[in-house]
């Protein structure tokens, strides 16, 4: 007996095309040795074949491409492929093609966790094309991939190996093996040249030193003089070619430092003073003197012995001088330096520097100065002078008054929660995701039931097609319904446990530390500028959520929440 359906079901006869199953990100990467190495694996090279594949497969569309270049295997640390699993998580992407597994990672414990628990959970497909493989495909090796993941581990660590020991050879040779020559010098090939322009800079530093012009002095007259500082002289040069290069301005006492003790300029290198580890992403270890390589007379001097060492003498009776005025001063031991990295000036726009005073009484306190007046150029900006003490009075006043407002908040939310507009609300949303779930219950069984009435003939394979179409875009509807109303229920229902400026207030008043300290400032505080006149000026953060906290309890006032 023929079944009838349950459903009025009339549609016309045309079919639905077809659209691409996987949205493909392209990753492709090139590390410092790929460039040394060979043109094979360039990035150009990589895109082409990556490309090739997918505008062959009808089932896949090209969304983005993602390059990591100079960057290691050995690690997963890497600006475009955190874009890349961004992209997955947001669902923009959902099939990652490479040419190799190589280029997605040379740590097999890592490497192997993505394939086989990372993507299958987040239903994304991973192709390597030329290792063969492809994670939907049961042909596809499974068991040789932990293998190459293995090998591919071993590879790098060789090469990391045989770069160091290339190194280490030069080193011992006397070459330079750094990227860019001391300032004073230009390097040609593996020679260091003197440059004679920053060479007389150089001296010009050192002499000042011995007419006893300190750090901060030495920072001030080049700036005032308008010596263009070592990077952008190197950016005037072409050999350093980024923008921000051809943008620096001015001299730091830091970089003078480094100058008056860096024994190039007597012509001797010491090289090896650190060991970069590339299985850990490049990791920086220094190394003790002795595993140094030094060599002499690499190159011609910019400053003789004798000047260096009364150089040097003179820095080490300054260091000796400040530390036994500290131990006679009893100076207590320093304190955190609570707003580290969130005070700034309000003109120069820098982080402010902290610097510690001992009162005659043996009392400690810090004040905050601008470096830019203090060590660069007093023209180049105005003075700020705050001592710590005071910014943190006005900062525990400004947290405090935060506090009092989420306790108002709070008491505004109890109090409208028991009123009968906000009640009828509730109870309205409460129907409508009823009646939602009815929905999406009633369209589920007539989709369920769409293949019966296929099965025995009631629908053609055209209508069957166009019916589930139908349902399922129907089902996605109320999906997204049930799940709008849910959250308004919610947000209703909790507002403040979602609202971050809210946890962020809250979970400081609960605190139970009694002083402001680095860790907590930062759950609450966004930055704090010092003007000219030394006014304070405080941001919050997560200033949209308070905003939007505030709005929806002016519209409270005004009626109610609106469905």
């Amino acid at each position: 007996m023929s079944r009838k359906s349950r459903k009025n079901t009339s549609f016309e006869n045309t079919i639905v095309p077809s659209r691409p199953l996987y949205r493909v990100g392209l990753y492709v990467r090139l590390s410092v040795e790929d460039i040394r190495k060979k043109e094979s694996d360039s990035i150009g090279v990589q895109i082409a074949l990556l490309r090739q594949y997918v505008n062959e497969r009808t089932d896949m569309v090209e969304v983005g491409i993602y390059e990591d270049v100079d960057k290691t295997g050995t690690n997963f640390n890497r600006p475009s492929f955190n874009k890349l699993l961004d992209d997955v998580r947001s669902k923009k992407i959902n099939c990652i093609v490479v040419k190799d597994l190589s280029r997605f990672g040379r740590n097999h414990i890592e490497t192997g966790n993505y394939l086989e628990r990372v993507f299958p959970f987040m239903g994304v497909r991973f192709v390597a094309i030329c290792d063969d493989y492809d994670s939907i495909s049961p042909l596809s090796e499974t068991i040789v991939i932990p293998l190459k993941n293995l090998v591919n581990e071993i590879y790098a660590k060789d090469i990391s190996k045989k770069i160091r020991s290339q190194f280490d050879m030069k080193r011992q040779k006397g070459d330079f093996c750094g990227s860019f020559a001391p300032y004073g010098y230009i390097k040609k090939g593996n020679v260091l040249v003197v440059d004679d322009v920053a060479a007389k800079v150089v001296t010009h530093i050192f002499r000042l030193v011995l007419e006893g012009y300190s750090d901060n002095a030495i920072t001030a007259l080049l700036n005032n003089d308008g010596i263009l500082p070592p990077s952008r002289h190197r950016f005037e040069q072409g050999i350093l070619k980024g923008e921000k290069h051809g943008k620096v301005k001015y001299w730091y006492k830091s970089v003078v430092k480094r100058i008056t003790e860096n024994t190039a300029y007597l012509g001797r290198l010491e090289q090896g003073r650190y060991k970069t580890d590339l299985m850990n992403g490049g990791v920086r270890i220094s190394l003790p003197k002795d595993n140094w390589i030094v060599s002499f007379n690499t190159h011609d001097a910019i400053i003789d012995e004798e000047m260096f060492k009364m150089v040097q003498e003179i820095r080490k009776n300054r260091r000796q001088k400040y530390y036994l005025q500290a131990k006679e001063a009893n100076r207590p031991s320093s304190s955190e330096n609570v707003l580290k990295g969130y005070i700034f000036c309000g003109d120069c726009l820098r982080n402010l520097s902290r610097h510690k005073i001992v009162r005659a009484n043996g009392n400690l306190d810090y004040r905050y100065l601008c470096p830019t007046y203090e060590e660069v150029n007093k023209n180049k900006c105005t003075k700020k002078n705050l001592l710590e003490s005071e910014i943190l009075t006005i900062l525990n006043a400004f947290i405090e008054t935060q506090v009092k407002t989420l306790a108002d908040i709070r008491d505004i939310i109890n109090e409208y929660s028991e009123q009968a507009n906000y009640i009828n609300s509730m109870e309205l949303i409460d129907d409508y995701i009823a009646k939602t779930k009815s929905a999406l219950v009633r369209v589920t069984n007539f989709k369920n039931s769409l293949y019966e009435d296929y099965k025995y003939g009631i629908l053609s394979k055209d209508d069957y097609k166009l019916a589930k179409e139908k349902y399922e875009s129907q089902l996605n509807e109320l999906t997204t319904q049930l799940e709008t109303l849910t959250l308004q229920k919610n947000q209703h229902n909790n507002i403040l446990s979602q609202n971050k400026w809210g946890v962020a207030i809250g979970a400081f008043s609960i605190s139970t530390e009694k002083k402001l300290s680095h860790e907590l400032l930062k759950r609450i505080i966004e930055r704090i500028d010092v003007s000219k006149t030394n006014d304070v000026t405080i941001t919050v953060k997560y200033r949209d959520e308070y905003e939007v906290l505030l709005k929806m309890f002016s519209d409270y006032a005004n009626g109610g929440v609106t469905v």
